[in-house]
């Protein structure tokens, strides 16, 4: 029997896409105290699958969509935050397997990381507002992120498991 393979070289993009989206549209009313990022994982597969100008292009115009959706006084906020989110991570891809389960979730968890603190950095330039501290630390540095490297396995990796666990079960003779 030959072993599960996960490849983010052979997730489909747009899918990708469409699921981060429509989670983004229906969790915040079922989910008001989860904050997730919910389209890292997509973010996370176009590093895969994409040349890095394309990868940040494609970062831009989800920070945008973003930004379209968000409170935050300042507009394109996001769109830089997420552009420069992905220039720091992009080279990361190198040390982590496309096929490995844990990809997903680790790559995600750095993503989100770095993308708090460098929203934090940009608001303290933009607004002089500093809001670091011990629990922002261990809230959108680790806890948050954790969180969303679990939703990027719930949502990315345990579904395509399971159904693959399950076929191989019907195509076992009894």
């Amino acid at each position: 029997m030959e072993p599960f393979r996960l490849s983010l070289y052979d997730k489909n993009t747009i899918l990708s896409f469409s699921l981060c989206f429509f989670l983004f549209l229906i969790a915040p009313g079922n989910l008001t105290q989860f904050n997730l990022t919910y389209f890292a994982p997509f973010l996370i597969v176009v590093i895969y699958k994409n040349s890095k100008l394309r990868s940040l292009g494609l970062a831009f115009s989800t920070g945008l969509i973003l930004d379209l959706f968000s409170t935050l006084p300042h507009f394109g906020l996001l769109s830089l935050n997420y552009t420069l989110t992905m220039a720091w991570i992009y080279n990361l891809q190198r040390h982590f397997f496309a096929d490995s389960l844990t990809t997903l979730p680790i790559m995600t968890f750095l993503f989100c990381s770095i993308s708090s603190a460098i929203l934090a950095a940009l608001m303290f330039a933009i607004e002089g507002v500093n809001i670091v501290s011990k629990d922002w630390i261990a809230i959108d540095l680790i806890l948050m992120p954790l969180l969303d490297a679990a939703y990027a396995f719930t949502f990315f990796i345990l579904p395509p498991f399971l159904i693959s666990r399950l076929l191989k079960k019907r195509r076992e003779p009894a």
